[in-house]
């Protein structure tokens, strides 16, 4: 066990020379109990989506298992007291075949990639994948418990592309069983339409071709399960909603029927909160991008539109592969601590306004904007094996954690570089995040801002504090969540550093950092 250094927070003559230091005075309204209807989140509400090509080096496989994987996803089981669901899945799984006679677990070639971004994304993803048998004990080695959603190649739709993947999806079941979550069909297919498709190719045809598959599956896969519905359907790029990508949405495909023999288990929508892709007309930055609530305002409103619509149908709506900045994001804002507040606030706004039932949040080893990548490299800005975004994670997997681990998230403040959220577990005041996302550069001289908060009388309950702090939004070492850091073998090291917090007591929150307040039961 690590020390535990408790430090009781600013009181007396500290408080005195806060309030002469602080850029501003903010008092909180939060309510001491909560009558939302909206869906309460767990440990697996933050779930990872991998890049169906780098799965095994994610995850090794049974005589080399990848111990860096499997230790970080236990300590946000430790933290929630749930496991994550791991997704295999990405424009890689459009390509991937399989070869039983292959010896190893995986092949990729890079005969030019299939998803170039701008800078640094030369080879980010393979134009070809090839599986062997040892491929699938990849899905073995993470945490006890864990499920997966597969998703299968859907490109070729011919008699013997159709068999094909209905020999790995029955491969899979047989391996797997009741640890898989959900089968998916193909990734992002809304342009396939004189590629893969015919020219006319439609969310109509889609459904058609869809049910195909899924009464197939039903027949040769897994005519007997005791468990269904087995299929995340969708996968469609982009924040679609009646509106907007029309005709390529949820909304839309649900009403063509494509859940009319119940089934379908998840609706997935994919979203990204800017773009580092080669057609890409704005460079994204983290101010504009991630350190801007606004944006992440934006981004959500087709999901705060869909998700109760989809929901009624008895269907979970998933963002089913999301992250900072498309195209496996950017060096110096998907890298870097910035991106960690933003992966708070993100979650946290999204727990807060929508239906949405889990957050799959992309990874590829190459990826900048991977949480962590499986092993150090001096290509590819592997700037490090664990990155800042983790740290995100880490804490959002406590603020979900105790107390029964299930809670509803209100947002109580809401402006472009400052958000505040209470928890609540069974509708009684849980917790309190406030994430000051205003920028802070390491470089920065003279001492750093902060905001100071003052909370309503009303809260008579005691509460122990932890930040997620670093020396600048912009760095890609350094950060600490409640003073310990992360090693290169996952393993959390350094004391823990809590600060007490009394009912009349002030918070201090820096520029660029993030603080979290779990109350006493009373």
């Amino acid at each position: 066990m690590f020390a535990i250094i408790a430090a009781v927070f600013a009181i007396g003559v500290g408080i005195v020379e806060g309030v002469a230091n602080a850029t501003r005075e903010v008092e909180l309204d939060i309510p001491r109990r909560s009558y939302s209807r909206l869906r309460p989140i767990d440990g697996s509400w933050q779930s990872f989506s991998i890049e169906f090509s780098y799965m095994a080096d994610y995850f090794g496989n049974l005589s080399s298992p990848n111990t860096l994987s499997h230790k970080l996803l236990a300590n946000l089981h430790e933290r929630s007291g749930k496991n994550v669901i791991i997704r295999a899945g990405g424009s890689t799984a459009n390509i991937a075949l399989y070869n039983e006679s292959q010896p190893l677990a995986v092949e990729n070639f890079f005969n030019g990639s299939t998803n170039v971004g701008l800078t640094g994304a030369t080879s980010d993803q393979p134009s070809s994948t090839l599986l062997g048998p040892a491929w699938f004990e990849a899905f073995m080695t993470a945490p006890a418990g864990t499920k997966y959603v597969y998703d299968l190649n859907y490109r070729d739709n011919s008699t013997q592309g159709v068999n094909a993947t209905v020999v790995v999806a029955k491969r899979v079941y047989d391996l797997l069983g009741p640890n898989i979550y959900a089968f998916e069909l193909g990734n992002e297919m809304e342009k396939w339409g004189g590629r893969y498709r015919a020219a006319d190719w439609s969310p109509e045809l889609y459904t058609q071709d869809y049910l195909k598959y899924t009464n197939i599956f039903e027949e040769q896969v897994f005519p007997n399960a005791s468990v269904q519905p087995f299929f995340q359907m969708g996968t469609l790029q982009g924040s679609g909603n009646a509106t907007t990508n029309q005709p390529w949405n949820s909304i839309v495909i649900m009403g063509l029927g494509l859940n009319n023999y119940g089934q379908i288990k998840s609706a997935s929508q994919h979203d990204y909160h800017g773009s580092n892709c080669a057609s890409t007309k704005e460079i994204a930055e983290l101010r504009q991008n991630l350190l801007n609530h606004t944006n992440v305002q934006v981004r959500a409103t087709p999901h705060i539109q869909m998700s109760p619509i989809i929901d009624k149908y008895g269907v979970e709506y998933v963002l089913g592969e999301t992250n900072s900045i498309s195209c496996q994001g950017r060096d110096n804002v998907s890298n870097v601590f910035g991106s960690a507040l933003w992966y708070l606030n993100y979650n946290l706004y999204i727990a807060s306004s929508t239906m949405v039932s889990r957050m799959y949040f992309h990874q590829g080893t190459p990826y900048r904007y991977s949480l962590w990548s499986p092993f150090l490299s001096e290509s590819n800005n592997h700037s490090a094996l664990v990155r800042p975004s983790y740290y995100g994670a880490l804490a959002l997997s406590e603020a979900i954690g105790g107390n029964g681990g299930e809670k509803q998230i209100h947002a109580i403040v809401q402006e472009e570089t400052l958000v505040a959220y209470s928890l609540y577990a069974g509708g009684e005041l849980d917790g309190l995040f406030i994430i000051n996302l205003e920028p802070w550069n390491a470089t920065q001289t003279g001492d750093r801002p902060f905001i100071q908060f003052q909370l309503p009388e009303r809260i008579s309950k005691s509460a122990t504090m932890k930040r997620l702090t670093a020396p600048g939004s912009d760095v890609k070492t350094g950060g600490t969540w409640a003073g310990q850091t992360v090693n290169e073998e996952g393993n959390v090291e350094g004391d823990v550093v809590l600060e007490k917090w009394r009912p009349g007591d002030l918070v201090n929150v820096e520029y660029a950092e993030a603080v979290l307040l779990k109350f006493e039961n009373e």
